[in-house]
């Protein structure tokens, strides 16, 4: 038994199945048999044990007969694609019949078979992340490493840097699709987390709203919605009564009015009285103005008197 023999042997009885993926009822992969009689089944044991000899890896299989006048046939199949592909490199070039089907089959294997995240080395991993860091979708890479998007993706996500890796892709498709430079991206998410919402960034900035709003979202930081901008609102409003608080209550006591106050720290008159009253800072009420009350209704009453005259 040598690869001649087989060559010749499988150039008449042997079969070469591609199945593509188009094919529902049947898996992707190219399937090699070669069947015979169960009488003359002593060569296809040979065979077996001829190829396991060389790492090739095969299978028999008895095929009952249909009919009660036909005899029972036995198969011998190959279905690894490295065994497939080994088997078919040894004998095409010894082929006649079957050698443009062989040429087909092994294109097939180099094709349609892609790259798993097991076969990517070391450097070729390192060559991804640098392709993903400098603004290159999952196909673009996908199709320079001859696989899928899928694969590409599980190669990034399964690096200890995801998030890291992520944050400068996107900073590198900003820059290219947005027309955005580093420090403006900077400035832009700067300003966000300071408290401003993203019509006042995109004033600042001389940006659209979208654009803004875009670049936040693909840094993974969502837009907030009413309730909480309310409580974020709350919270900077406290940590800038920690700030001026002090001076607030001393120059109101001075004799300064809640809306000069107001306008002077940009805060609120009803947030400022809100907290002269939880500091325990009495405000004058509608009784304790009767002088002024008194003498706003004498210059109207005056007034009143003269237009009728």
């Amino acid at each position: 038994m040598n690869w001649s023999y087989i060559a010749g042997f499988f150039d008449g009885e042997g079969n070469i199945s591609i199945r593509t993926p188009n094919n529902k009822y049947s898996g992707r992969g190219v399937i090699l048999t070669v069947a015979q009689k169960k009488s003359n089944a002593d060569v296809i044991y040979k065979m077996k044990v001829f190829l396991a000899k060389q790492g090739i890896e095969s299978h028999i299989y008895v095929q009952k007969a249909k009919n009660d006048n036909w005899e029972d046939g036995v198969r011998l199949q190959i279905s690894n694609r490295e065994d497939g592909k080994c088997f078919l490199s040894k004998i095409v070039n010894k082929l006649y019949v079957k050698k443009a089907e062989a040429m087909k089959a092994l294109r097939y294997y180099d094709t349609a078979y892609k790259k798993k995240v097991k076969d990517f080395t070391n450097d070729e991993v390192r060559q991804v992340v640098q392709m993903r860091i400098s603004g290159l979708i999952y196909k673009e890479i996908a199709s320079f490493f001859d696989t899928t998007p899928s694969i590409i993706r599980a190669v990034i996500r399964s690096q200890p840097n995801y998030k890291e890796i992520q944050r400068q892709f996107w900073d590198a498709r900003s820059i290219r699709r947005m027309g955005l430079s580093k420090e403006e991206i900077e400035t832009i998410i700067s300003l966000y987390r300071s408290g401003k919402s993203v019509n006042e960034v995109a004033k600042i900035t001389q940006h659209t709203p979208n654009k803004i709003g875009y670049l936040l979202r693909k840094r993974g930081l969502t837009r907030t919605s009413a309730k909480t901008q309310a409580i974020r609102a709350t919270v900077l409003r406290e940590q800038r009564f920690n700030e001026v608080g002090d001076k607030i209550i001393e120059e109101y006591k001075a004799g300064a009015s809640t809306h000069s106050l107001s306008q002077k720290y940009g805060i609120g008159v009803h947030r400022i009285c809100e907290f002269l009253k939880r500091q325990g800072v009495l405000r004058p009420k509608w009784y304790m103005m009767k002088q002024k009350r008194e003498s706003i209704l004498k210059n109207r009453t005056v007034k009143n008197s003269e237009v009728r005259r």
